[in-house]
């Protein structure tokens, strides 16, 4: 059994600290790796030398890893069972890379904001898993896009009671706020761990959130909007453009 740190106490984990989304593939699959390596694969040579571990199927070799087998074909002096229990520190923290790109529209009668197209392309390292990788950066980009165009935690000014407590008041992206969003990937594997891996967590989130208000501004430069307060909401863009020095 190999356990993953995470961020709660559990009777079954002696040791945690707090997740930051991608340290999950550095820290944990790197010391999955090597544990791997530890308990199995530097004994395989001495396993596969044992004919009860080897069966022919079909002209192919194959070496039975059922756990029985396994445990009957440890070499002698190797403790039975497939836990491991270790530590894996990095020399160096690994951060993932790209670049984001947004075209995005604005109504200037009523300040509503159309994303129009965006892509990503980024450097997470070696890619694990391309399919879920994408679906992460996907999920981080709406995240991105919805903290400056809509997401806001608001107070009633008198009494300070929570004015946004369920999902009915607080307002997240919806398909219909979003275009197609295009990934694309570059992966440079990272000399810093054995996986080559960089982590991808924050890569679609942090890239989202400049390059959308980026946008946005970039469409209001013309009438001399410098600044905008998040979220991006309609409102806001619309006394912006009325207030904007060009308008006058």
């Amino acid at each position: 059994m190999f356990k993953m740190p995470h961020t709660c106490h559990h009777h079954d984990q002696p040791v945690g600290f707090t997740i930051f989304n991608r340290v999950i593939i550095t820290y944990g699959a790197t010391r999955l790796y090597e544990s791997i390596n530890t308990r199995f694969m530097s004994h395989l040579h001495t396993i596969i030398e044992r004919k009860e571990c080897i069966t022919c199927h079909d002209s192919a070799v194959q070496i039975k890893v059922e756990l029985l087998r396994l445990l009957n074909c440890l070499p002698q002096g190797i403790d039975p069972g497939l836990d491991e229990e270790g530590t894996y520190i990095p020399a160096q923290e690994t951060f993932p890379n790209g670049c984001h790109i947004c075209e995005v529209e604005i109504d200037p009668d009523t300040g509503t904001i159309e994303m129009i197209g965006y892509w990503v392309v980024d450097d997470v390292g070696t890619e694990v898993n391309p399919l879920t990788l994408k679906g992460q950066v996907i999920g981080g980009v709406v995240q991105g896009v919805g903290q400056i165009l809509m997401e806001q935690i608001a107070y009633d000014a008198d009494s300070g009671q929570l004015l946004t407590a369920s999902f009915m008041d607080y307002a997240m992206p919806r398909a219909s706020d979003l275009c197609n969003i295009a990934v694309g990937s570059h992966p440079v594997p990272t000399k810093l761990n054995p996986l080559g891996v960089k982590g991808a967590g924050e890569a679609g989130t942090v890239g989202a959130m400049p390059v959308v208000m980026s946008a946005i501004l970039d469409a209001l430069a013309p009438l001399g909007v410098r600044g905008l307060d998040m979220p991006a909401t309609p409102e806001r863009v619309w006394r912006a453009i009325q207030d904007a020095p060009g308008r006058r």
